[in-house]
């Protein structure tokens, strides 16, 4: 077999379409199966081509980050920043590594991988969620759900990505530490 470049500097022993045909005998599906609409259903030879557009490697633009509706300023930004890394993971699936750092300069890191089923998987370094949920709409749109150890819901992130693939917004909403409802949105841009 060919190594093949996806495009965001992901090399692989198997092309996509090789693996879908061995996957998913022949016809091979870019999402969950439940999907009707014909541009989550890709023929072998697309699949190859059509690199997906949530994974890569990305970085905040926190300049444009909002907090209940206030964009930061340069003193409350501080010293942050956050890297993104997306893998895929299977053919329905993400690994997501963020590093990010905290206005004060403390940095921390935050860990999941999973398919996109809406089962929980275990989550690290998202304040005190244990577990997450992730389910894919279509290719452009990510929705995770972080919960609590009793199963309550701590945020939930949905991630879009503009038509061009540049681009991804996250819109936040959940509650803080001191029980306050929170509604944010970031910036990530591809690098």
């Amino acid at each position: 077999m060919r190594s093949v470049d996806t495009g965001y500097g992901v090399k692989g022993a198997l092309t996509f379409a090789a693996l879908a045909l061995f996957f998913l005998g022949g016809e091979a599906k870019a999402l969950d199966s439940s999907a009707s609409d014909s541009a989550y259903y890709r023929k072998p030879e697309q699949v190859a081509k059509v690199a997906d557009p949530m994974m890569g490697t990305w970085r905040q633009d926190w300049s444009k980050a909002t907090v209940n509706g206030v964009v930061r300023n340069a003193a409350q930004l501080g010293k942050s920043d956050e890297w993104l890394q997306a893998t895929p993971l299977g053919l329905n699936g993400i690994m997501v590594d963020a590093e990010i750092t905290r206005p004060d300069g403390t940095v921390y890191r935050q860990l999941y991988n999973g398919q996109f089923d809406g089962k929980p998987i275990p989550i690290l370094g998202d304040g005190n969620a244990v577990t997450a949920t992730m389910t894919r709409p279509d290719l452009l749109h990510m929705v995770v759900t972080s919960r609590d150890k009793d199963g309550n819901v701590t945020r939930t992130r949905t991630f879009e990505v503009s038509s061009d693939g540049m681009i991804k917004v996250c819109h936040m909403e959940g509650v803080d530490a001191a029980g306050r409802k929170t509604e944010s949105d970031f910036y990530l841009y591809r690098q």
